[in-house]
């Protein structure tokens, strides 16, 4: 890698922080450095050595969100020596949302509703909708009396996914 300045001039001339373009620079030591530790330093925008480097960051826990920012980083670097096109097509893949820890099992959530007194029907019927109907709090919120024709046995959700 070479040109520190011209580069981090780039990068301020397209509207970056001064801290920002020192953070690209400096990420972009960090790949270099690893490029240097294996002998590498001449293949810098190689497309191989790049997902080599980014599965090492991975391997060492680092979140996938700073993941994406050093691929980014050496994105802009590509960009602006002008090699390597490869690089830039280079995408992560989405991470998958994890499911929270400790949920309650069906049988709990039963077991929770059918245990509320029938003084409290208000909280009973929204804890129902939340839990056997999937509504979201907001939802839930949002309800009014003009939503709700037990006529036909229908809930109007005015926003949020239709149910």
């Amino acid at each position: 890698m070479k040109d520190w300045n011209g580069f981090k001039s780039e990068l301020r001339s397209k509207g970056l922080s001064e801290a920002s373009a020192t953070t690209y620079v400096s990420a972009l030591n960090y790949y270099l450095d690893y490029l240097k530790e294996r002998g590498l330093e001449n293949e810098v925008l190689e497309v191989l050595q790049v997902l080599f480097y980014l599965g090492d960051l991975r391997k060492k826990g680092l979140a996938h969100k700073t993941i994406s920012l050093r691929l980014s980083e050496i994105k802009k670097y590509a960009d602006y020596s002008g090699g390597a096109s490869q690089v830039e097509q280079i995408k992560l893949a989405s991470r998958g949302k994890s499911l929270p820890q400790n949920l309650l099992t069906k049988e709990e959530l039963k077991m929770m509703y059918q245990s509320y007194p029938l003084n409290q029907l208000r909280k009973k019927v929204l804890l129902g909708l939340l839990v056997f109907q999937g509504l979201k709090k907001g939802e839930s919120l949002e309800l009014a009396k003009v939503d709700i024709d037990l006529d036909q046995a229908l809930l109007r959700i005015k926003s949020g996914k239709k149910r």
